[in-house]
């Protein structure tokens, strides 16, 4: 266990850095450790929406992302217009620090999908939240999705798949100041007896496994997710701000068979970048949803046989009555009468689209799109001045 610890967090950071530092007694092709780690690890990039619309590919696949809002009441409205700006819609978004409140009312929505959440229960702040594309079969894992007051917040879902093993997806809020010694033992607990099945936990562990050195107990951390054969499909910092770079938000899987893509999406709705997995699984959906909407025929043909029908029709029964409101009643049914029988309402059956904010107009998009590579340039700038320490620090 020392041993595959120390391999993924002395690995990773030469992978990152080899292509930049390599030298020429190096042969990468011929390590053991990093062939393991180049067909799972090593996947993990950033990527603009832009570049990732262009390199991921979602068909038949499970996708994952994961938000930190810093409050759904402040933050939702971003995160869901960032979210349309996507071709591909994500199988599920998970989304933690929610501090949702029922005193404050709880409806939020995302178009063609449906939301699960789990709050804390005797104060204020944490909680995660769920929405599941409509297309997918899933239940709740009761069990499983609970909050433990001051240490977590989970909900856990487990979605059908008829050709392969079902998947189990939960997203976690740890609490900064809590024990990870008790949030080691409820992880276990948790999830040491479903390991059989696909396994995704996503969310903030708020332990940053960067710096595995920093705590004992961040070792401890890893320890319990190796032990359960779970593994991060992120390995670049998650928070990255002018001062700091550190990992706290994760995916964890056990899926280790090459059928994982992840990365992180270069995003300043908060200070947490939101991470992604893609899970090459055959999924099974159902059908597109098929709405029934009505509409009347109205064109030049339709509208010219009621105008012809109007001319040759005998109003003599409208002007034979000598009651005002049963002259109006009877002009009124024969001119419906007419107007249904040329301009009928028929019910068209069409598939249920995504919809846009209509504010979202094509100048807002292209502003968005240059404050997200200006966010990118700084994300950079970031990296590379961690390679060079990392650098530095190898010749010392």
């Amino acid at each position: 266990m020392d041993r595959l610890k120390s391999i993924f967090h002395h690995k990773q950071m030469e992978l990152e850095t080899y292509s930049e530092y390599n030298t020429a007694d190096q042969d990468i092709s011929i390590d053991p450790e990093y062939n393991f780690f180049s067909s799972f690890v090593i996947n993990c990039n950033y990527f603009s929406y832009e570049q990732y619309g262009t390199n991921i590919k979602t068909k038949g696949k499970l996708s994952i992302i994961h938000f930190n809002s810093r409050s759904m009441y402040t933050n939702f409205g971003s995160i869901k217009e960032y979210l349309e700006q996507f071709s591909c819609q994500f199988s599920v978004i998970a989304i933690s620090e929610t501090w949702l409140n029922i005193d404050k009312g709880i409806n939020f929505w995302l178009d063609g999908y449906e939301f699960r959440y789990m709050n804390r229960q005797n104060k204020l702040g944490g909680g995660v939240a769920l929405f599941i594309h409509k297309s997918i079969q899933f239940n709740v894992v009761t069990h499983m999705t609970l909050a433990v007051d001051g240490i977590f917040e989970c909900l856990t879902i487990e979605i059908k798949n008829e050709k392969q093993k079902n998947v189990i997806i939960s997203c976690i809020y740890r609490t900064p100041s809590s024990s990870i010694d008790n949030f080691n033992c409820w992880v276990e607990k948790l999830f040491s007896s479903v390991n059989q099945k696909r396994l995704f936990i996503c969310g903030d562990f708020n332990i940053d496994i960067l710096n595995p050195t920093k705590l004992k107990s961040i070792d401890d951390f890893t320890d319990t997710m190796y032990s359960s054969s779970l593994y991060p499909t992120i390995t670049k910092p998650s928070r990255i701000t002018s001062h700091s770079a550190t990992l706290i938000d994760n995916i964890f899987t056990n899926v280790m068979d090459g059928q994982v893509n992840s990365g992180l999406i270069l995003c300043d709705i908060t200070d947490h970048l939101p991470v992604f997995a893609i899970y090459d699984c055959d999924l099974q959906i159902k059908k597109d949803t098929v709405v029934t909407i009505a509409k009347r025929i109205l064109n030049e043909e339709t509208i010219n046989a009621f105008n012809y029908s109007l001319a040759q029709q005998d109003w003599s029964p409208v002007y034979s009555e000598s009651n005002a409101d049963r002259a109006y009643d009877t002009f009124l049914d024969i001119f419906t009468f007419l107007y249904n029988k040329h301009c009928p309402v028929k019910e068209y059956c069409i598939k249920e689209k995504k919809t846009k904010s209509p504010w979202l107009t094509k100048g807002i998009m292209n502003a968005c799109k240059k404050k997200n590579n200006l966010y990118k340039q700084f994300i950079k700038a970031k990296q590379k001045r961690r390679n060079r320490d990392i650098k530095h620090t190898k010749i010392s």
